[in-house]
C-alpha cells in the first residue's frame, strides 16, 4: 500500500535537511555554521521532531566541518532519497535517470528553513499511483541487475525470482510479458550506467518504503 502523501512528505523534508547538510558540509562561507545548527530546530518547528531518528539528530547537531566521513555519507543519500519522495508527491516534475539532485534545487522545493514548509505537509498530494508504481518497479529492478551484474550471469533466474517475489511482497504483480520487458530494460540500463550503482540502491530503498515497506 502506497504511504500518504502526509507521511511521504514528512520523511522528504527531514531527508531534504539532512541532504542539504552534506551540501554546506562541502561549503565554505561564513554562514555555513550558523545554517547548519538551524536544521533541527526548523525541523522541530515544523513538528518533524518525532520524525528524526538518533543517528540522524546526531547529524545535524554537529557543527560545520565536523561531520565524519560515514555522516556525510548517510547525509548525502538521504538527499537523494528525499528527491525521489519529493517526486512522488509532485514538487518535482521528473528525476534525472543518472545524476544526483541538485541541492539548490531540493532546498527550494522542499521549503528547506522557510516556515511555509508547514503548508508544504498539509498541501503534498500524491501522483498517480501508475506513474507512482512504475518508477518504482523501475528502481527495485535496476538495483537488482546491478546486484546481478557482481554476482555473475550464472545467477540471473535466482535474481530474477527475488526480484519478482519482492515486487510482489509490495503488490506490485505484472504478467509475464511485462516482467520480461522490465527484466530487459532495465539489465540494458545497467549495463550503460555503471556509475550509477549507488543512487539506484538508494532510489530503491526509498521506493520499498513508499510502497509500504518497512525501513
Amino acid at each position: 500500500m502506497i504511504r500518504t502523501a502526509h507521511e511521504i512528505a514528512c520523511r522528504a523534508l527531514v531527508h531534504g535537511a539532512l541532504g542539504f547538510r552534506a551540501s554546506l558540509e562541502m561549503t565554505r562561507h561564513p554562514k555555513c555554521d550558523q545554517a547548519c545548527l538551524s536544521l533541527l530546530p526548523w525541523l522541530q518547528e515544523v513538528g518533524l521532531a518525532s520524525s528524526i531518528t538518533d543517528f540522524q539528530r546526531e547529524i545535524l547537531n554537529c557543527h560545520h566541518g565536523k561531520l565524519s566521513l560515514e555522516a556525510q555519507t548517510e547525509a548525502f543519500w538521504r538527499g537523494e532519497s528525499a528527491a525521489l519522495l519529493a517526486w512522488s508527491i509532485q514538487l518535482f516534475d521528473s528525476l534525472d535517470p543518472v545524476a544526483t539532485v541538485d541541492p539548490n534545487s531540493l532546498v527550494d522545493c522542499l521549503r528547506i528553513l522557510k516556515p511555509e514548509a508547514g503548508e508544504l505537509i498539509e498541501g503534498a498530494s500524491l501522483r498517480p499511483s501508475h506513474e507512482l508504481q512504475s518508477f518504482c518497479i523501475f528502481c527495485i529492478a535496476v538495483r537488482n541487475r546491478f546486484q546481478l551484474a557482481q554476482l555473475g550471469a550464472r545467477n540471473r533466474l535466482l535474481f530474477d525470482a527475488i526480484c519478482k517475489t519482492r515486487l510482489e511482497e509490495l503488490g506490485l504483480h505484472r504478467d509475464n510479458e511485462a516482467w520480461e520487458r522490465i527484466l530487459e530494460e532495465t539489465t540494458q540500463f545497467a549495463a550503460v550506467t555503471p556509475n550509477s550503482k549507488g543512487l539506484y540502491v538508494v532510489r530503491a530503498l526509498a521506493a520499498e518504503w513508499l510502497l509500504g515497506g518497512e525501513d
